[in-house]
């Protein structure tokens, strides 16, 4: 074969690598596969083993989040020596192939897996616990989508967060931990569950996760109960929430404040979120404040930038009604 034929013959193939090393190093040290592995065992009747093409759907999730349809061709286009996987180079990785490992990821103890990954991954990467921030959303969706899941996990029409109350949702419940906003635990719900039902459940399963109940747990006013409060106090645990505006100690404070100017210290100043120039600050009102119930601390916070909302928000009613009555003397 002369030179022109020899060079007729060969091909040039691109293929990617970007963040694959190290997405790949990272999961090698939290032992990612290993757990997995655990999980769900190679079987004999498997060309390859159901982890191994989990694996690629977890990198892809990370740097692509490709529909199950265009999998097979990211793979396709991957450097395998990246991840240490070139037996694989010739393997079809399709659609069909990614169902079937989703399916046997369903059929797992997904929360023992769950449980086992964060605490590894918390233990080797020294991620402190010791402050733990929970929200939840709405999840809408679309169709219709019958039956629920042998946990109970079903679409609902609930309280939409997205102002769409005629759609079936889930909601989405997530813990972080202050350092890096690592996220530590999750949980979806039925859509009409409520968030003020939740944080039991999310407590016990952090305490598990940390291994000790006095972290600081922050989370929303939907925290704020007697019986989610008591709960946690009582068994060890540290909260800090917002106190709804429907507790008698928030109008008694306010009543007083319309009454005797109090005192109060800058704690915090900042940036305005957005802004390049612009500052907001917070206070806190001097003295010792406690609920009338259980006697639980309070701090009243001021804040510049919600009394600038506050007053905006009761500007509107009045512009609303003035624009109102004009419109109605014009038809007359």
């Amino acid at each position: 074969m002369d030179q022109n034929q020899s060079a007729k013959s060969r091909t040039l193939k691109r293929l990617q690598v970007g963040g694959l090393p190290l997405i790949h190093a990272i999961a090698q040290r939290m032992r990612l596969k290993d757990i997995l592995y655990k999980y769900i065992p190679a079987h004999g009747n498997e060309d390859i083993p159901a982890v191994e093409t989990l694996m690629l759907l977890v990198y892809n999730l990370i740097v692509g989040k490709d529909p199950l349809y265009e999998l097979q061709q990211w793979v396709e286009s991957l450097d395998f020596r990246c991840i240490n996987n070139e037996d694989y180079e010739n393997v079809e990785f399709n659609d069909d192939r990614f169902g079937r490992v989703l399916n046997k990821l369903y059929l797992v103890d997904r929360a023992s897996l769950m449980t086992e990954l964060v605490v590894f991954f918390v233990k080797e990467f020294d991620i402190a616990v010791e402050q733990l921030s929970n929200d939840s959303t709405s999840i809408k969706a679309f169709g219709r989508y019958p039956g629920k899941t042998k946990t109970g996990l079903e679409l609902k029409k609930g309280k939409s967060k997205d102002h769409r109350p005629d759609l079936k949702q889930l909601v989405f419940s997530l813990s972080i931990a202050a350092d890096g906003a690592v996220p530590i635990h999750y949980k979806c719900y039925p859509g009409n569950v409520t968030d003020d039902t939740t944080h039991i459940e999310t407590w016990n399963s952090l305490l598990k996760i940390t291994g000790y109940p006095d972290f600081l747990y922050v989370a929303d006013s939907k925290l704020c109960t007697d019986e989610q409060l008591s709960f946690i106090v009582d068994n060890g645990g540290r909260v800090v929430t917002v106190i709804p505006e429907t507790w008698n100690e928030v109008e008694s404070f306010k009543e007083k404040l319309r009454k005797t100017k109090k005192a109060k210290e800058i704690i915090w100043r900042r940036r305005k979120p957005g802004s390049h120039d612009k500052k907001e600050y917070f206070s806190v009102f001097k003295g010792d404040y406690f609920t009338t119930k259980r006697g639980y601390k309070i701090h009243w916070i001021y804040s510049s930038e919600k009394r600038k909302r506050d007053r905006d928000n009761r500007d509107k009613p009045e512009k609303s009604r003035a624009v109102f009555s004009a419109a109605q003397w014009k038809n007359k």
